[in-house]
């Protein structure tokens, strides 16, 4: 069995868990899921891939993790959206490809959405605190202020789906970096000292 194989099942057992849970538990928002290690234990995985496991599950908002208190379902419309990724994260070279070209094609999108809706704002929040500040905060914190003007739900939802797909696929390349994000609203990228 190759690694792609094994992480493939190691992620959809985690993802296939916390369904489980969900369904067979009939866990509500707000409700707690077991820790990293009880879960390690039950489904005989590391901490490690069931962490990563649940950080994906946690950039699609279907989870949150409150440091010293553990990880709560949040509001959710259906879990199906579990199945999916399982059935999705780590399949073939060509499958990855897709996932990096339709990311970087729903991103054109909301991108324009961006400038037509809200360029002022977006320049003036990043501005605000300067890049340092963003590039510390990360990508998808930047790329949320574009996402926070663009009022379009749908798109909203599908970028957050295709970034966890992208950052479950191992061997990925970063696509866009925060950079590429400021140079986009035309907003100065050198870090003052």
């Amino acid at each position: 069995m190759t690694k792609t194989n094994v992480n493939t099942k190691a992620y959809q057992n985690v993802l296939e868990k916390i369904k489980d849970y969900i369904q067979i538990d009939q866990l509500k928002p707000g409700d707690k899921l077991s820790s990293e290690r009880e879960m390690a234990e039950e489904l005989n995985l590391s901490r490690s891939t069931i962490r990563e496991g649940l950080r994906a599950i946690e950039l699609l908002g279907l989870i949150e993790t409150r440091r010293g208190e553990g990880t709560f379902l949040r509001p959710y419309q259906s879990y199906q959206t579990l199945s999916l990724l399982a059935g999705f994260i780590f399949q073939d070279r060509e499958t990855k490809d897709n996932v990096d070209d339709t990311l970087v094609m729903i991103e054109d999108v909301i991108i324009e959405l961006g400038r037509t809706r809200g360029e002022d704002y977006i320049q003036s929040k990043w501005s605000g605190h300067g890049y340092g500040y963003w590039k510390k905060r990360g990508y998808k914190a930047t790329f949320e202020v574009i996402l926070s003007v663009i009022d379009n739900q749908l798109l909203e939802k599908i970028w957050y789906l295709l970034y966890a797909f992208y950052l479950s696929i191992e061997d990925k390349q970063h696509i866009r970096t925060v950079k590429d994000l400021f140079q986009s609203f035309h907003v100065q990228t050198t870090i003052e000292t």
